[in-house]
């Protein structure tokens, strides 16, 4: 009889340390699982971090080549501001004069300004 209780008792160590294994084997999958899965998670998050600012360097130089252009366009509509100013300033000056030539020739009056 004690040899058969020795057997059960060994019998039960047998399958206890064997249910350690499962459970071990078990876990051990699972990690590997998750560990997959944080990788992938991971390797997506970089990817998309990665188009991301790919994205953002195209817009930073799209719009530093707009913003050059209205420059382009502002100092050309400068330019040209400038250059009608002087010529009014011209035409100004002609008119001045004739308002001067018809006033002293012809007795004109010029509205809005007091006559010397």
């Amino acid at each position: 009889m004690t040899h058969q209780l020795t057997v059960i008792v060994l019998l039960g160590a047998i399958a206890s340390v064997l249910s350690i294994l499962v459970g071990t084997i078990t876990i051990g999958r699972t990690l590997v699982s998750i560990t997959n899965s944080v990788n992938a998670s991971s390797q997506q998050l970089n990817n998309a971090i990665y188009t991301l600012t790919n994205q953002v360097q195209l817009n930073v130089t799209e719009a530093a080549g707009k913003f050059e252009m209205l420059e382009y366009q502002v100092h050309a509509l400068n330019e040209k501001i400038e250059h009608k100013s002087k010529r009014f300033e011209k035409d100004l000056a002609a008119v001045r004069q004739l308002e001067g030539w018809a006033a002293k020739n012809y007795d004109y009056k010029i509205r809005g300004r007091d006559n010397e």
